[in-house]
């Protein structure tokens, strides 16, 4: 912060208490315009893609289909 400003400016704060410090910087937080400060303002979102709806069968796993091929019982 040196650079920013000269250091007669900061020699004001070292002056005063922590609660008086705190007091201060809230006063001065109070009459920040957060807006100015805003890179980007948000676009609208865009919409979802709808789902495809497929037409061929589900995928069932080889094994599953080894495993009824079998005769087996199909473990839980």
């Amino acid at each position: 912060m040196r650079i920013a400003s000269p250091l007669e400016e900061w020699q004001l704060f070292s002056l005063l208490t922590i609660p008086q410090l705190a007091a201060l910087l809230l006063q001065l937080a109070r009459h920040v315009k957060l807006a100015a400060f805003r890179k980007h303002l948000r676009g609208p979102k865009k919409p979802a893609p709808q789902r495809r709806t497929d037409k061929r069968p589900p995928h069932v796993s080889t094994a599953r289909l080894i495993t009824q091929r079998k005769g087996l019982p199909l473990s839980p």
